[in-house]
């Protein structure tokens, strides 16, 4: 738990680096570049080289920090799992195939790890960094930033619909994968018994439908997993179309454009 606490610490004081730069940009194209001040320039281009170097240093450190944690955890987990399978009773074998248990103990637990660390390194992160980018705006332009935000609510059902629809694909992809794995389990180890039936083609044949299995399934769910964030990417794309128009208008005095007085380098830090 203190290695937990000391990434989600990292992750924090990596956030709020990463806002900086938006706010050097609307300097630099307000005050900076109009008035030639090679000075306040050079401050400006020393800030970033030193945001980039803590950034990437803290980067490094959280993410080992997460690495370590995470192999501890699974490396429990799979101790664990392996203890419970010594004890499970005989008619649990008869129900379950051997590689449903091997992919359990191996896979699964592989998984929840890279799981682990994208959330923890990625999710983390992005939610900090969304809600500092979400304050500044605010502080920034409130009329500006709640046009950003309009396709939030459209995301966010998307994310319902998309989680339903994707979940029993993910369900029959772990148990076609699961049939592949218990395949090797029960033909790689008794492949001597194989060769003295001549069943090699029938173990290959075997191996063939199940991967083939898998693959329609993995396949099939491949549709929906590059259908949603192409969809979601349209929506926020649209939303910056808007911001680009209003902020332009409103940058060029045009009247009727209701976002409020705002720079040109206020609206590329929007952007």
């Amino acid at each position: 738990w203190p290695k937990l606490v000391i990434s989600v610490f990292l992750s924090i004081i990596a956030t709020a680096l990463a806002l900086i730069p938006s706010m050097l940009t609307k300097s630099l194209i307000d005050d900076i570049l109009p008035n030639n001040d090679m000075a306040m320039l050079m401050q400006v281009v020393v800030t970033l080289i030193a945001l980039q170097i803590i950034s990437h240093v803290i980067s490094g450190t959280r993410g080992y920090v997460l690495r370590l944690v995470g192999d501890r955890i699974v490396s429990n987990l799979r101790n664990d799992v392996y203890e419970k399978a010594q004890y499970l009773p005989m008619r649990f074998y008869d129900k379950t195939s051997t590689g449903s248990v091997i992919n359990r103990i191996s896979g699964d637990s592989a998984t929840l790890q890279a799981f682990m660390l994208r959330i923890t390194q990625e999710g983390v992160v992005q939610f900090f960094k969304m809600i500092g980018i979400i304050v500044i705006m605010l502080c920034i332009n409130w009329k500006l930033t709640l046009l950003s935000l309009f396709p939030v609510p459209l995301v966010a059902i998307g994310s319902r619909i998309f989680s339903k629809k994707i979940a029993p694909f993910y369900r029959r992809i772990w148990r076609r994968s699961a049939a592949v794995s218990g395949v090797l389990t029960d033909t790689i180890p008794g492949i001597r018994v194989i060769k003295s039936f001549t069943n090699e083609k029938n173990a290959t044949e075997m191996f063939k439908e199940k991967t083939k299995e898998w693959c329609e399934t993995s396949v099939k769910a491949g549709k929906i997993i590059h259908a949603y964030p192409a969809t979601v990417n349209t929506f926020v794309g649209f939303g910056s179309v808007v911001i680009w128009m209003l902020g332009g208008m409103a940058v060029l005095g045009v009247s009727g454009a209701s976002v409020g007085e705002i720079t040109a380098g206020m609206l590329v830090s929007f952007i």
